[in-house]
């Protein structure tokens, strides 16, 4: 039987995995896949969705769309926008995942999606926390670059 397991940020750092959250899908103590997402409260509360990974042997399973259904439910749950960089190949069978599971394309911003999106935000706000989420991620990379 497939369960949904969700470590939360205090966890993750313990593990030095940074503070994002994660949610594994696993059957019989094999893991299936992962997402992983973390919290930006300005311009407005929202998740960022950083990585949804499953296993080569589970793909084309409906394993991606199966963690994508628990991460909405965790972003309704918490009344919180979510957001991601769709990077999944448009000849891979997985394309389109994002909409069929109720993403939205932000116009004007090159493959990022969002989904339970508050009303009235305005494009303006979605460009800034779009430049906030890049920017953390730089300094990310520079920090693994200099260990």
């Amino acid at each position: 039987m497939k369960k949904f397991e969700h470590f939360r940020p205090d966890e993750m750092n313990a593990l030095e995995e940074g503070y994002t959250h994660r949610l594994e899908l696993t059957e019989k103590g094999e893991l299936i896949g992962f997402a992983d997402f973390e919290y930006h409260n300005k311009p407005f509360p929202c998740y960022y969705v950083s990585i949804i990974f499953v296993r080569e042997k589970h793909r084309g399973q409906g394993a991606g769309g199966e963690i994508l259904d628990t991460v909405n439910t965790f972003l309704k749950g918490r009344n919180a926008a979510g957001m991601l960089v769709d990077s999944i190949d448009p000849r891979n069978p997985a394309a389109g995942m994002y909409e069929r599971n109720g993403w939205q394309a932000i116009p004007d911003q090159n493959q990022w999606y969002t989904f339970n999106l508050p009303e009235g935000v305005a494009s303006g706000r979605l460009a800034k926390v779009i430049y906030q989420i890049r920017k953390s991620h730089q300094k990310e990379l520079k920090k693994e670059k200099a260990a």
